[in-house]
C-alpha cells in the first residue's frame, strides 16, 4: 500500500495550476532550470602515463534488473497491523496567484466507497488528522473528500484499500477560478454537472509509468493523456508519457471502473466515483 496517496493529489492539482498559469518554471525550486548533469573529467596531471587497465576475465552476466512491475498480482494485506488507521497531512490551496497554506476551515472526511457513508470527518485548518473510530482490523475501502467555500470539491481514491497509516498527505484544493481555466488549456469544453478524473499510473516503486493505456467502464467522458510533463496534451495521444498522467473530462456522476494495461500487463482495477463539479484524483497501482 502506498503511504503517499496525498502526493498524487498534490501532483495532479499542481499540474492543473501550472496549466492555468502557463508556467515555464522547471523543477528545482524558485523557478530555476535544472541543468543536465555533465561533469567534466580533468586530465591527469604530472605527465604520468597510465597503464591500460587489464582486461578482466569474463564473468557471468548479472541477473536482470527486477522489473518495476514485478509486484503485479501480489497479495494485498488482509489485516491492519496497527489499528486504528490514521490519515493525516497538510491542507493547501491553488489559486491563480500561486499555491500556499489554506487558512479557511476545510471539511474533510473519510468515506466508504461502497455506499459513501462517513467513517470519520471533521473541520480542519492548516493540517488534518482522521482517525478511524471503528478501530477496524480489516483494510478500509475508502476515499477522502474535502470541501471548502470558493474551491472545487476534491476526492482522493487510493490505489488499494487502506491497510496502514498515511501521515504525509498534502491535500491541495483548487480554487474555482483555477478550475475555470481547465477547458481552455485542455481543449475540452466543460459540461456542467459532470466530474473530472485526474489519474496517476505508478509502478511498484511508486514511479510514473509511460506506455499505459487506460479504459473506463462504463465508457463515459473524454479521455486525454497528459504530455511528458503531465499537462493535458491537446496534441492527442493513446498512452501515458513519462509523467504517467491521464485526464478524463466530463464524467457524469456515478460509479466507474478504471483499468490500465501496460504492454500487455494489467494493473489493478479501481472502483471510483465521479461527483458533479468535483475533481476525483485516482492512483492506479500494479
Amino acid at each position: 500500500m502506498n503511504k503517499n496517496i496525498g502526493l498524487v493529489s498534490l501532483f495532479a492539482s499542481a499540474l492543473l495550476f501550472s496549466a492555468a498559469c502557463s508556467s515555464d518554471d522547471k523543477v528545482g525550486g524558485e523557478g530555476d532550470t535544472v541543468d543536465a548533469a555533465n561533469p567534466t573529467v580533468d586530465a591527469m596531471g604530472g605527465g604520468d602515463t597510465v597503464d591500460a587497465a587489464p582486461t578482466p576475465d569474463s564473468a557471468p552476466a548479472p541477473d536482470a534488473t527486477p522489473s518495476a512491475l514485478d509486484c503485479v498480482g501480489a497479495a494485498l494485506p488482509t489485516v491492519v497491523a496497527n489499528p486504528p488507521i490514521t490519515v493525516a497531512g497538510d491542507v493547501q490551496e491553488v489559486t491563480l496567484s500561486g499555491a500556499g497554506a489554506l487558512t479557511d476551515e476545510t471539511h474533510i472526511g473519510l468515506h466508504n466507497i461502497v455506499d459513501d457513508t462517513v467513517i470519520v470527518e471533521g473541520d480542519f485548518t492548516g493540517t488534518f488528522s482522521l482517525v478511524d473510530p471503528t478501530n477496524s482490523a480489516t483494510p478500509l475501502d475508502a476515499y477522502i473528500k474535502a470541501t471548502v467555500s470558493g474551491h472545487v470539491d476534491t476526492y482522493i481514491f487510493p490505489g488499494t484499500a487502506l491497510s496502514e497509516n498515511i501521515d504525509n498527505a498534502p491535500l491541495l484544493m483548487l480554487s474555482n477560478s483555477v478550475f475555470g481555466f481547465l477547458p481552455t488549456f485542455s481543449g475540452v469544453p466543460a459540461i456542467a454537472g459532470t466530474g473530472t478524473f485526474t489519474t496517476a499510473v505508478v509502478d511498484c516503486n511508486n514511479d510514473p509509468i509511460a506506455g499505459a493505456v487506460l479504459t473506463i467502464s462504463p465508457d463515459m467522458g473524454t479521455v486525454q493523456y497528459g504530455d511528458a510533463s503531465g499537462l493535458p496534451n491537446t496534441a492527442g495521444g493513446t498512452e501515458t508519457l513519462a509523467a504517467g498522467v491521464v485526464y478524463i473530462f466530463n464524467v457524469p456522476p456515478g460509479e466507474y471502473t478504471i483499468s490500465v494495461d501496460v504492454g500487455g500487463t494489467a494493473m489493478r482495477s479501481n472502483t471510483v466515483k465521479s461527483f458533479a463539479n468535483g475533481v476525483s484524483t485516482i492512483q492506479i497501482v500494479p
